[in-house]
């Protein structure tokens, strides 16, 4: 086979995988992205979903943390994320939390089983998430023990459950891109290839919010089964 026909198997090969990501004939879907794969879809769950999951989430949130890169804790605080959240771990999840689990495996592809247990996070007026990676650092302590429980994050399924009044909006800087929170829409990117290899081009933050609440619920889905 020449240089050229494999160039040409290649890119082929590529292109058709990064399709093969993005979901067909779902209404209300939006591609903001093919390479890292990012799109929306709106309408994904009604209200009474959205309001289920922040009456069950209320009580139970706490100042959020980041993943320790030192691997001596679960998580520690950092000025750079200024929310609060909480998780459905398995003795919380009911019906209306496996219902949107079913879902995102549905939409995405990708096993039930491999997601993380939903987070829940909240923001208030000037709280915010700065620029940062969901994918883990193999380099690092931490990273390396959080690989552990499943491997990389593949993918990060975003439901907003409640916009802001102003703000908030989820940022990409290195691709130019901003979304603006509606209730009830789910944003997908995928942080790596089915390799594990990363997209640098993923960097992204929630904005500060300027007026209202942001709620969000969160599902990370990795490679293997979580654990």
């Amino acid at each position: 086979m020449s240089k050229y026909l494999r160039i040409f198997f290649s890119f082929f090969t590529a292109i058709f995988y990064l399709e093969s990501r993005i979901p067909t004939d779902i209404p209300d879907l939006k591609i903001l992205s093919r390479s890292p794969e990012i799109y929306i879809v709106e309408n994904f769950v009604d209200k009474s979903v959205c309001e289920h999951l922040i009456h069950k989430a209320r009580p139970h949130l706490k100042q959020s943390t980041v993943v320790d890169e030192t691997g001596k804790s679960y998580g520690v605080i950092n000025s750079g994320r200024t929310s609060s959240d909480m998780y459905f771990h398995p003795m919380m999840q009911d019906k209306i939390v496996g219902f949107v689990e079913k879902k995102i495996a549905s939409l995405t592809g990708l096993a039930q089983k491999n997601g993380e247990w939903i987070q829940v996070l909240c923001y208030k007026p000037s709280q915010e998430y700065k620029p940062h990676y969901d994918f883990f650092n193999p380099q690092t302590a931490g990273g390396i023990e959080t690989l552990k429980r499943g491997g990389q994050r593949v993918a990060t399924c975003i439901l907003y459950l409640q916009e802001p009044l102003s703000g908030g909006e989820t940022i990409f800087p290195l691709l130019d891109l901003s979304i603006t929170p509606k209730r009830g829409a789910l944003l997908v990117f995928y942080n790596c290839d089915e390799n594990g290899q990363v997209f640098y081009e993923t960097l992204h933050g929630g904005a500060p919010v300027l007026a209202g609440e942001k709620w969000i619920a969160t599902r990370w889905i990795r490679q293997k089964t979580f654990t």
